[in-house]
Parts: structure tokens; C-alpha cells; sequence
């Protein structure tokens, strides 16, 4: 969930709205979180790699399912890009490196993570669990600092609240907290997904709401609204000297480096799971003799991710990640809905019922520009599952 993208939110929020600007994390995390309950109640049921695909499929019939899988892959690959483009520009940028090329960057982080996936899980997981260890206590830290600091201090500029900007406000915590659901998408390869995933999700969406709140309150209240894509670094060296710039750069690169082997991780995984239901190639599918995994979807996977990263720059490809992962969002919420719901509480049936209504809240602030490239997508994802399928009977 934390990526690179923290960073840049936390100002961008504050120039929005303001003084109001800790109660958009969280609004967020409210929403989020009734979504997060919608993905641990289907993840409880269903030990199949997959995730989204898997539930849409048993929701609503293979097409609706590839059409999800098809979606959601799209978008992950979009924000690998997005991430990519970002750590090619902050690493261009540190001394000594004006003599490289900014996308040898780029191209040896993405596949760097290709070639992390093929020499197996356990030595992605193993890697994704050291950066997230890397850019989280960093992060922590200068949060709890920044939070303490900010509460005897006044605010050093003011900035006003913008009530039109609310929902755009909120819709950019939720980015910033999207990625929650790829912990349950290679079911098969964990031990017991139906027991653990649910209590993974709580726990990492409130280890993260915290971290997000303590910074959104010190940089609404410390930051001086200069730079805004290096607030963060800009606080940090305010409290802490040069160490702490270093400190906040240094989080950035593991950030950057910790979300691609986890989105290849999980991306590979979603059209793993579609081969094996027909709404993807068989290839696919397969597994290699020696590590089994399926190493044909890493490498298309690492392919498109690279072509999306040359096309588009990092505001172009987050917009693209952040409509799909709505509408994914939305499906899901319909999925849990339209599970058994006799022996669920009320509770439950009410958190389904509130995820639904936030998303569709989420799709309607979206800029019409992004709703058509999005609403494009999707029918052309679901018109290719549909096609596939018919050729294969």
C-alpha cells in the first residue's frame, strides 16, 4: 500500500483543503476499509489464486470474472509504470547520477522485479517483506516526530479549505491506499489463506492509517507550501537537519523498489488464475519444473508494464491505475453482496452495502475524461474475454 505516491499526497491534500485536511485520511480509510471487509469476507471462502477474478467469477459467470481479472491487471501494470517513471525521476536527480541515462533507471527497477519473481516466491517475499521493513520505519519515525512537533506548533502557512475539493481530496488517500487486495491474490501459495488473510488485511489497513494520519497532520500544520512534491523531505530536514532529507530519500527509493515484485507477484498471479478458468491464454498458466511459478505471466506482465512505462509518465498512468481500481473495488462489493449472506450479521450486510455506495461515489467525482478512458477498458477487456471464449468452443 505505501508507495512512492505518499510522498506527494500529503501536500497535495493540505492545498485542497486545508486545516480539515487528517479528516480525509480518514474518510478514506472508513471507505477503504469497508471494501477491505468485502475482500477478507470472500477471501475466507476462497483459496484459489486469483482475488478480484476468482470472486467476480463465482459472482457473477466467467466473462464478468475475466473481465474484472482483465481490469484489475491493466490497472496494476499502470501503476508499476506510474511508480517506475517516479523512481526514475527522484533517482536522476541525486548527485552523481546526471551521467545515466534516466531510463536505464527506470528499465533495470522493472526488470530487476521480473527477474526477483523468477527466482521464486519465497525470495520475493523475502525481498518485499525487507523494503517494506525499509521505507515503513523511516516513515514512522519521521511521522511520530512531525505529529508530536506539529502539536505545539501553529500552522506556518494557512491554507484554505476548499469544499469542492473534498471528494478529490479523499479520492487521493484512497490511492494512496489502494493495494490492500494483492495479499490474497496468490492464495494458492499461502498456508492457510482463508484463516490469515482477513486478519492481514486489518492489520496492515490500520498499521497504515496511522502512519498516514500522523503525517498528513504534521505537514498540514509544518509544512510552508513550497515544493509540494518534496513536502515530506522538506519537513523532514526542517526537524531533523540534512539527515533527515537523506532519511525521506532513502524511503522513496524503497518504496519505489518494494511495490514492483509485489505488484509482478501479484499480477502474475490474477492471470494465472484466468488461464486455468479459460478467460486467459493457457500459457499462461503453466508453471516452470524447477520453482513453479508461472513464469509466461511474469514475463508479459514485466513487458506491458515496461511498455506502459515508455508511453505515459506518472500522472497519465496513476489516473489510469486509479479508475480501474474503482470500478474493481465496485465488483467486489457487488460479489460480496451476492454471497450467501444467511448466517452474516447485519454489520456485515451494512459494511457490503457502504463499500458499494463508495465507490459509486468515487466513480462519480472522477473527471469525465477519465471515465471514458476507463469505461473503454472495460468494455474492450470484456468484449476480448467474451471472444476468447467463443473461440476456444
Amino acid at each position: 500500500m505505501i508507495g512512492a505516491a505518499i510522498f506527494g499526497i500529503p501536500a497535495a491534500v493540505t492545498a485542497r483543503v486545508g486545516a480539515f485536511s487528517p479528516l480525509t485520511v480518514l474518510a478514506a480509510a472508513a471507505g477503504v476499509t469497508c471494501v477491505a471487509a468485502c475482500v477478507a469476507q470472500l477471501a475466507a471462502r476462497y483459496d484459489k489464486s486469483g482475488g478480484p477474478y476468482q470472486y467476480a467469477r463465482a459472482a457473477f459467470g466467467e466473462a464478468a470474472g475475466g473481465a474484472v481479472g482483465w481490469l484489475y491487471w491493466m490497472s496494476r501494470a499502470s501503476s508499476s509504470a506510474a511508480v517506475a517513471n517516479l523512481f526514475m525521476s527522484n533517482v536522476s536527480a541525486l548527485p552523481g547520477m546526471s551521467s545515466v541515462p534516466p531510463f536505464v533507471i527506470r528499465d533495470v527497477l522493472i526488470w530487476a522485479a521480473v527477474g526477483i519473481n523468477l527466482a521464486g516466491f519465497r525470495r520475493t517475499s523475502g525481498a518485499i517483506t525487507a523494503l517494506t521493513f525499509a521505507k515503513i520505519l523511516p516513515l514512522l519515525g519521521i511521522g511520530v516526530i512531525a505529529g508530536a512537533v506539529a502539536l505545539s506548533h501553529e500552522p506556518v502557512r494557512h491554507f484554505p479549505a476548499q469544499a469542492s475539493a473534498l471528494a478529490e481530496a479523499i479520492l487521493l488517500w484512497v490511492y494512496g491506499f489502494a493495494g490492500f487486495e494483492a495479499a490474497v491474490i496468490p492464495s494458492e501459495e499461502a498456508t492457510d489463506p482463508r484463516r490469515d488473510a482477513p486478519v492481514a488485511l486489518y492489520r496492515a489497513l490500520t498499521i497504515v492509517a496511522v502512519l498516514y494520519v500522523l503525517l498528513q497532520f504534521g505537514i498540514s500544520r509544518l509544512w510552508d507550501g513550497e515544493s509540494p512534491d518534496r513536502a515530506v523531505a522538506s519537513v523532514a530536514a526542517s526537524l531533523l537537519g540534512p539527515a533527515g532529507r537523506g532519511v525521506v530519500i532513502f524511503a522513496i527509493l524503497a518504496a519505489a523498489s518494494g511495490h514492483l515484485p509485489g505488484s509482478v507477484l501479484a499480477a502474475s498471479r490474477v492471470t494465472y488464475g484466468m488461464a486455468s478458468g479459460g478467460s486467459a491464454p493457457a500459457v499462461l498458466g503453466r508453471l516452470s519444473r524447477r520453482q513453479a511459478i508461472p513464469h509466461f505471466s511474469i514475463w508479459l506482465f514485466g513487458i506491458v508494464t515496461w511498455a506502459f512505462a515508455i508511453s505515459g509518465g506518472f500522472a497519465w498512468n496513476a489516473t489510469l491505475a486509479g479508475g480501474t481500481r474503482v470500478i474493481v473495488y465496485g465488483v467486489t462489493a457487488m460479489a460480496a453482496l451476492r454471497d450467501d449472506q444467511r448466517s452474516d450479521a447485519r454489520a456485515q450486510v451494512l459494511a457490503r452495502w457502504a463499500a458499494l455506495a463508495f465507490c459509486v461515489v468515487l466513480l462519480a467525482a472522477q473527471p469525465p475524461i477519465r471515465i471514458m478512458v476507463v469505461a473503454v477498458l472495460g468494455i474492450g477487456a470484456w468484449a476480448a474475454v467474451t471472444i476468447a471464449r467463443r473461440r476456444m468452443r
